[in-house]
């Protein structure tokens, strides 16, 4: 069975995500050997309470940890980290043949040994450097993609925005438009009748400053009767104080992924409550795919990138618009529309994408 050197910008243990899914499904057909960073704090925490088991699906796929430095926002240690990892992706290498490197984010180009002869795939899943304001670290990062997308032999994008982007540093014919998905099997679990009587309004995903908390708050405002149920690591200091008056605005934390339908079975209508930005403009939303698999009502702010789910979510410009389509979809009662989200997403599998990656794969590398 050939290998894959995964170099994943993900967390094994984070919220599941685009990279995860892809290396359990590539795992089916190769070795996989996933390598994702962890900072030494993190570790050391999750050692003490005990918590985050590392789990996967398949005998084929292994996960392999480095340790790097905490902080790395700032320049010398996210060189540092490069270098860590570099030294163990050369390690590998050296005494393993890979049939190809999959790299998930630009700043992985400067990990690769310049001896590496093999075949390279990126995966871009992001507009990487929309997630600094610095203008000096967001043109590293463009350099760094720049360099990645010259090197690679194949370059994946999850969303149209993305591939235009990729097509002004690479020639169209290894550049390939591959959206994101979801794990429908798994979401089925949320289909079935919720227990709970209170109407829900609910959301997963990572809190970060790409939230639009001004929005949540007026929604909680003007919909007293209504509970709002946020899923997902908080990455802004200060919100659950911020919520506090709210007692229909509920903080769940982090929840694993094996037990995330049942939470969303719950939901009654799922929100995207994100502000529009260069970064958000450029996602291919995972969640909306996976609120989707189980039927449910999503309303959205709207982008230009969300055209392709307009049969089957409410979109808004402006806070009055999304409060309109909130009252919409909980007010629906089709069954129809119900089944039609279900159908989509059976169509968009992350088995699916990945046998479609592997098909260009092959038919580049033949």
């Amino acid at each position: 069975m050939k290998s894959i050197l995964y170099l994943s910008l993900i967390d094994w243990n984070y919220i599941m995500q685009r990279p995860q899914h892809i290396a359990n499904e590539l795992s089916k057909s190769y070795e996989v050997d996933y390598i994702y960073e962890k900072s030494v704090l993190k570790w050391l925490l999750e050692q003490k309470n005990k918590n985050k088991a590392e789990n996967h699906k398949h005998d084929h796929l292994h996960l392999k940890r480095v340790l790097v430095q905490p902080f790395g926002r700032f320049k010398k240690i996210d060189h540092l980290n490069i270098r860590i990892v570099k030294s163990l992706v050369t390690d590998l290498l050296a005494r393993k043949e890979y049939e190809m490197i999959w790299a998930t984010h630009p700043k992985y180009i400067d990990t690769i040994p310049a001896a590496y002869k093999g075949k390279i795939v990126y995966d871009c899943m992001d507009y990487h450097a929309g997630f600094y304001e610095e203008p000096k670290k967001r043109s590293e990062i463009e350099s760094q993609e720049k360099r990645l997308t010259q090197a690679a032999d194949v370059v994946f994008t999850s969303s149209p925005l993305l591939y235009q982007r990729i097509l002004s540093y690479s020639a169209k014919e290894n550049v390939y438009f591959v959206p994101n998905a979801a794990d429908s099997a798994h979401f089925m679990q949320a289909r079935s009748q919720k227990s709970g009587s209170r109407t829900t309004v609910g959301y997963f995903g990572a809190i970060s400053y790409w939230f639009d908390f001004d929005l949540l708050e007026k929604l909680a405002e003007q919909f007293p009767d209504l509970e709002f149920q946020m899923i997902g690591p908080i990455e802004v200091a200060g919100i659950v104080k911020r919520f506090s008056r709210f007692p229909n605005v509920k903080f769940l934390g982090e929840v694993s992924f094996k037990v995330l339908p049942i939470y969303l079975k719950e939901f009654d209508v799922c929100i995207m409550p994100f502000k529009k930005n260069d970064l958000i403009e450029a996602v291919d939303p995972v969640k909306i795919y996976e609120y989707l698999a189980g039927g449910k009502p999503v309303v959205s702010v709207y982008y230009e990138g969300l055209e392709r789910f307009s049969d089957y979510i409410y979109t808004a410009s402006n806070f009055a618009e999304f409060s309109a389509q909130l009252i919409k979809a909980l007010e629906e009662d089709c069954s129809r529309l119900t089944e039609k989200r279900i159908s989509f997403v059976s169509e968009n599998t992350w088995a699916e994408r990945a046998l479609v990656m592997q098909k260009q794969i092959s038919k580049t590398f033949s």
